[in-house]
Parts: structure tokens; C-alpha cells; sequence
């Protein structure tokens, strides 16, 4: 099993540091999803990564226990999830989520969303 902590810390980290980039970098990372989003090939190979990494953390840390084990096992489900959807979504579909990054508030608020999560996630993780 993989340890609570040690994915509290890199999911953490992880999502400190692609906050940092989405706040820092806007044009550049709507840009890189715009065009990801905008191939269908691309998307389907996200997919795929964002099912294996969802399986991952499901099938090593379904753990419904603490407060800290439990979020990280919502994450592992809605990274599975999300990867189900990206491997299997209609362009029509993708349009959708093209217009929404172009949407500057709702955009700010992921990457508030994402850099909030990651501090909570890196404090329980490296006070443990």
C-alpha cells in the first residue's frame, strides 16, 4: 500500500506547483489545453494517464478512514473518473470544456481551487 503521507506530500507538491504555473502562466497553459483539448488523440492519451494514475491511487489507496486518507482516496476516484470521461468524451463534449478554460474567472478559480488543495494536502502531509 502506498503510504497516506507520502501521497499527501507529492499530490501536494504536485498541485502547488501546477497552480503556480496556471496563475503564473495563464496565456501559455490555456494554450498547451486549447490545443491538448483540441486534438482528440491527445485527449484520448490524457485520458488513458489520468485512468492508469486514477487506478493507481484507487487500487493502492482505497482507505475511507481518517480525514486526510479519505480525501486523497475522493481524489484517486475523481482522477479515475475524469479519466473515463476524457478516454470516452464527443468532440461536442470537449468544446465545452474549451470554452470554459477560455474563462478567465472560472479559470482563476481552478487554479485557487488547486493551490488551496495543495497546501492543505503538503501541511498534513509534512506535519505527519
Amino acid at each position: 500500500m502506498i503510504s497516506t503521507v507520502f501521497l499527501a506530500q507529492f499530490l501536494g507538491i504536485f498541485s502547488i506547483i501546477m497552480s503556480l504555473s496556471m496563475l503564473l502562466k495563464r496565456q501559455m497553459v490555456v494554450q498547451i489545453l486549447h490545443e491538448v483539448l483540441g486534438d482528440r488523440g491527445l485527449t484520448y492519451v490524457v485520458g488513458l494517464i489520468e485512468l492508469a494514475a486514477g487506478l493507481i491511487l484507487v487500487l493502492n489507496h482505497n482507505i475511507w478512514g481518517d480525514t486526510l486518507s479519505s480525501f486523497i482516496t475522493i481524489l484517486g476516484w475523481l482522477l479515475l473518473i475524469e479519466g473515463v470521461i476524457y478516454t470516452f468524451a464527443s468532440r461536442q463534449f470537449i468544446r465545452k470544456i474549451i470554452i470554459a478554460i477560455h474563462s478567465t474567472k472560472l479559470y482563476y478559480i481552478f487554479a485557487s481551487l488547486y493551490l488551496i488543495l495543495g497546501i492543505i494536502l503538503a501541511y498534513a502531509g509534512f506535519l505527519s
